[in-house]
């Protein structure tokens, strides 16, 4: 279409990944170095970062699981 960007031009889409698995290991990282951080930074124990994120437990750790 005259006027568009080609799909692959969308700096939006940088960085993106495609596949799901590939989209949950990525997430899974983010949760873990998140979690991680917290603590280190924090001192706070996973039961800390569920009461404070509302994210019960065993929902963080399917996140860190990837499941």
């Amino acid at each position: 279409m005259p006027g568009r960007a080609a799909e692959t031009d969308w700096s939006y889409r940088h960085g993106v990944t495609e596949t799901a698995n590939a989209r949950k290991i990525a997430f899974a990282t983010f949760v873990r170095r998140a979690l991680e951080d917290a603590r280190a930074m924090r001192a706070w124990s996973g039961t800390e970062v569920s009461r404070r994120t509302g994210v019960s437990r065993q929902t963080i750790n399917r996140w860190v699981r990837g499941d």
